[in-house]
């Protein structure tokens, strides 16, 4: 096997560590009833958290820009974060979901459209939904977190299994992640890809070329992503003025954040706020 810069490769080494380094942070939680609307993604737009679905019955489509998935009864179904998504022909549908955050996983291309699972034992998969249902709404002591964590990555490790398969020999991930990681927290002010690409001693030109690879969006388009991402974040979990947000965010424009953040989103910040999801 011959050596690449900055690569971890496909085997049980890379796996073990990816596992132990996994980190999940579950949002929120529900089992929703007969929901015929969606609150948002009625329009291309994408989110900060990923989704799981286990839907009971119904069923409705999620539309992304390649293409298209069914979610029905018979599948575990997992929906990436950032990409941009919408929902459309929805029967009353009847699931639980469960709404989590995970930089990790951000660091696999093959997590950039939703994913599908089918269950040996639908049984089991329920009663974990229902276990982090539970937990969530009487969360109090650190116990009850560590069992939330366990659960939705158990829930995760079936589509894990699935694309260990797939994906190549080489993964890009510690040097990546040491760009994501720096992106973050240098989002309030202007980030040139130079600098980036100096954190992994390659040319500007070679690196963007394996970033697009890895993310599927030159650098300056995904800094983009993450200053979004992480505005929907602050909106989402903290009471800041919007105004404020855009500051931390890297738009000293307020007016120009509301634009940005509509076009990306399809609602303006206060509205997203407000806004129940599913």
């Amino acid at each position: 096997m011959t050596e690449n810069r900055g690569l971890k490769y496909n085997n049980d080494f890379f796996w073990n560590s990816f596992l132990a380094e996994l980190d999940v942070k579950t949002i929120k939680s529900g089992l929703a009833y007969e929901i015929s609307t969606w609150s948002t993604l009625l329009s291309y737009s994408g989110d900060i958290f990923y989704r799981l679905y286990f839907p009971l019955t119904g069923s409705f489509r999620i539309v992304y820009p390649d293409g298209a998935a069914l979610i029905r009864p018979g599948g575990v179904y997992l929906i990436p974060c950032v990409t941009p998504l919408k929902y459309e022909g929805i029967e009353p549908c009847t699931h639980y979901w469960i709404h989590f955050v995970s930089k990790q996983l951000q660091t696999i291309p093959m997590l950039s459209y939703p994913r599908e699972t089918a269950p040996e034992d639908p049984e089991q998969v329920r009663s974990r939904f229902q276990s982090v249902l539970e937990r969530m709404r009487h969360c109090e002591s650190f116990s009850d977190a560590v069992m939330i964590k366990n659960t939705v990555t158990e829930l995760l490790v079936p589509f894990l299994e699935k694309m260990s398969e797939h994906l190549p020999d080489a993964v890009p991930v510690s040097e990546f992640m040491k760009v994501v990681d720096y992106i973050d927290l240098q989002l309030k002010r202007d980030i040139e890809v130079a600098e980036l690409s100096a954190l992994v001693g390659m040319s500007r030109a070679d690196f963007s070329a394996a970033f697009r690879k890895v993310f599927g969006v030159p650098p300056k388009q995904y800094i983009s992503i993450r200053r979004l991402f992480h505005a929907k974040h602050l909106l989402m979990e903290t009471a800041l003025p919007i105004k404020e947000i855009a500051l931390r965010c890297g738009y000293r424009d307020e007016f120009f954040f509301h634009r940005i953040f509509k076009k990306y989103a399809g609602i303006p910040p206060a509205k997203y706020r407000r806004y129940s999801v599913y």
